[in-house]
């Protein structure tokens, strides 16, 4: 009789409990719920698990079955020890933190679709992250210059020994500074969070008197809650921390904190705490899944500021966040009239910051505004001028059907309303248009010299894969720039 070599691993989920004895092991743990594993072995191994399984047991060995997608490297190319192209993830851990690694492993968990992940080679004298190209793999290239420290090393390989002249690069690739940033996000929205919890004092929230942006916050966590859980559930793993990056980075860190600062000097307090403490406590249970170590170590520090929290009643935390509950909000906490009237005020103050980043203005100078829209919306918009004033830097702020252009503003058009940003005695037009005409000719003819080296079929031919690319991506973010230019002269010569 011949046997393949996967015969042995096709009796794996029931002979690691003890098949052919009839175990206590077996008789709890078999069937199994989840199989993880990638497409190339699913008729080697997948297959021939259920084969034997049903064979042997009479029982399929798992329930489900997850096919995660592959990670190649930047050109495309399975990562290989032998290649040189490949990432040690405890070069990762060193380098970012474990969580940064589970963080990016997760965010390209996609359901089907291959993700590349470009390698560096880490100097080993600075640190600089140097691309790895095509010629560096399998050993061809013995020594690297850093474009930034100057000194050489040899990059990272299957190198048999190591070199006694040259020291040797451990790999990694900036996609992992993802997860480290969001990762030092959520721990400066922590801190900000304990030193303003002096004096906390627990006591149940009533939801229905909570300002609008308490209910705003809490009508967004529980459809992220809601989101994520249905995500986890369905293995959509992608999908499940992009929701959790969106709502924690900007929901909560870069709107709602903001909104809440002041709150935090006024008779308020008392309640923003709650709500701060409260929310906190559901954004560690919900991101301990993919960033544990993160969630454990802010989990105990807040149980020493703040040990009963919770919303709308408080509860005595537990210990650890392991073993804390995952959070199920009511579908009454959901308010999209709420969530749209801030969509709304967000939109508003996006535009104003462009315009602000656009002309170079002061970020400290008052702007006015001018919006035409509807009654209902005006009334709105005014009730949330203290918002406006301190996210964006609003002065004066008109609203109402009858409202017109001023002469020198900037323009936003959203499909409730038409903004006018005031910019008479801000900025000199007339120079603006010519500061921005010369902007525009400088990166013209930077185009016209790519556009040059790219009709060149020798260069496309003879240069590397990635220089090429890189050109090209060059290419099209100066034609974006080219065009904003446009419109922004569009924008000054029509207000004028």
């Amino acid at each position: 009789d011949v046997l393949d070599t996967w015969f042995s691993s096709a009796l794996w989920p029931h002979s690691t409990l003890g098949w052919p004895e009839q175990t206590k092991e077996l008789a709890k743990y078999y069937p199994t719920s989840v199989l993880v594993t990638s497409r190339d072995i699913i008729t080697l191994w997948v297959a021939r698990m259920v084969m034997t399984g049903l064979f042997n047991t009479g029982k399929i060995p798992f329930h489900k079955v997850y096919i995660h997608p592959k990670i190649l490297d930047g050109f495309g190319e399975t990562m290989s020890k032998s290649k040189g192209n490949g990432i040690d993830p405890l070069d990762i851990i060193s380098r970012y933190g474990a969580d940064a690694l589970r963080y990016q492993m997760a965010h390209l968990a996609t359901e089907t679709q291959d993700s590349r992940m470009p390698v560096g080679n880490i100097c080993p004298h600075c640190e600089t992250l140097v691309t790895v190209k095509q010629e560096h793999m399998y050993m061809r290239t013995k020594k690297i210059t850093c474009p930034s420290c100057k000194k050489t090393f040899r990059p990272g390989g299957p190198w048999p020994a190591p070199d006694p002249e040259l020291p040797t690069a451990t790999q990694g690739s900036e996609r992992f500074e993802q997860g480290r940033n969001f990762a030092t996000k959520l721990w400066n929205a922590a801190r900000f969070l304990f030193m303003n919890l002096e004096g906390y004092q627990p006591a149940p929230v009533d939801l229905a008197s909570l300002p609008l942006e308490d209910q705003w916050l809490l009508s967004r966590l529980q459809r992220t809650t809601e989101e994520l859980t249905n995500h986890l559930e369905s293995f959509r793993f992608s999908e499940s921390i992009r929701t959790l990056y969106e709502f924690i980075w900007t929901e909560f860190c870069d709107w709602y904190v903001e909104m809440s600062k002041g709150r935090l000097k006024d008779e308020s307090k008392p309640v923003a705490q709650r709500v701060l403490a409260g929310v906190l406590d559901a954004i560690l249970r919900l991101i301990h899944p993919f960033m544990p170590f993160l969630a454990e170590t802010i989990w105990k520090a807040l149980g020493e500021v703040a040990p009963l929290r919770g919303l709308p009643v408080p509860e005595k935390a537990e210990i650890s966040v392991v073993i804390a509950a995952w959070p199920n909000y009511p579908k009454a906490w959901h308010q999209p009239a709420i969530e749209a009237r801030i969509a709304r005020m967000q939109e508003l103050v996006r535009a104003i910051r462009d315009v602000r980043n656009r002309y170079l203005l002061d970020v400290k100078k008052m702007l006015d505004i001018k919006v035409r829209c509807s009654d209902a919306i005006a009334s709105d918009l005014k009730s949330l001028k203290p918002f406006l004033a301190h996210l964006g830097g609003v002065g004066e702020l008109e609203c109402g059907p009858q409202v017109t252009r001023p002469s020198q503003s900037a323009s936003h058009v959203h499909p409730d309303f038409e903004a006018y940003i005031s910019l008479a005695g801000l900025i000199d037009v007339n120079a603006e248009i010519a500061r921005l005409e010369k902007m525009m000719a400088e990166k013209q003819k930077q185009i016209q010299a790519i556009e040059s080296k790219l009709s060149n079929e020798s260069f496309v031919q003879r240069a590397p894969v990635e220089v090429v690319a890189q050109q090209r991506e060059t290419q099209a973010d100066l034609v974006s720039q080219v065009k904003l230019l446009a419109e922004n002269m569009v924008s000054l010569k029509q207000g004028t």
